[in-house]
């Protein structure tokens, strides 16, 4: 299997990069343990193999409910995280079977994992990338809080990627240590990218894509702006949070 978004392709990547993306997982892990929910009943959409998630977060949890339609993902998720309480796999389209696995599963907490940006790439993959098509898209981004209004779930998805220039003296610098703002209210793509701009030695170039998930969270909660090296001359920002019902 190949795909724009997963497949083989992506996980000789992801391990291949596992070490430079350290430090970008123990940013993720630490938002998801100190905003997350602590225990319970997990339902963890697009998941892939958890490259990037923390085992000792997902061992809180007494059932976990993966769900990804690449058909190496459950293997390679079961190596990566040993140790899990109640694991249990879909291979679905978390997207497409949502509603019913909202209604499986009324008192699971849902996370959404590093999928909801994906889905603009895979569109235009697909040639389904017309005005009208792309904008289809991110409204029904833009409309999941209202069908998960009353439950707990959380995001991490790309809010825009793009290359690069950086000197390798500074690369180092920022896959060990990398750029994290964490914030009460959104930030528009001009603020990313006017963040990206106030970088010592980092200077974006060319179009950056617009990954259409702007929308996702509108609300005024504790969220995290992740700066994730994914190569030395591409990054991405990546947005983070948890909405809990009030």
């Amino acid at each position: 299997m190949s795909s724009i978004s997963g497949g083989t392709v992506w996980h000789w990547r992801a391990w291949r990069r596992k070490t430079d993306w350290q430090a970008t997982s123990q940013a993720i892990a630490h938002f998801h343990q100190s905003e997350g929910p602590t225990g319970g009943e997990l339902l963890l959409l697009g998941c892939s193999a958890g490259w990037m998630l923390p085992s000792s977060w997902l061992k809180r949890f007494s059932r976990l409910i993966a769900v990804d339609p690449d058909p190496l993902a459950a293997w390679l998720f079961r190596i990566r995280h040993q140790g899990l309480q109640g694991l249990e796999w879909k291979k679905l389209n978390a997207l497409e079977d949502l509603d019913t696995l909202l209604k499986l599963h009324p008192n699971a907490a849902i996370l959404f994992d590093n999928m909801l940006g994906q889905q603009a790439l895979i569109s235009v993959d697909e040639g389904r990338c017309s005005e009208n098509e792309l904008a289809a898209l991110e409204s029904m981004l833009s409309e999941l809080q209202v069908r998960l209004r009353g439950r707990t779930w959380g995001s991490l998805h790309d809010r825009l990627s793009g290359p690069i220039i950086m000197a390798p003296d500074q690369y180092t610098k920022y896959i060990t240590s990398p750029f994290v703002r964490r914030s009460d209210k959104q930030r528009s793509n001009d603020e990313l990218m006017s963040d990206l701009a106030a970088i010592d030695g980092l200077k974006a170039q060319g179009e950056w894509l617009d990954h259409l998930t702007s929308g996702v969270f509108i609300d005024e909660r504790a969220r995290a702006y992740v700066l994730w090296p994914f190569a030395r001359d591409y990054w991405h920002w990546l947005e983070l949070a948890w909405i809990k019902p009030d």
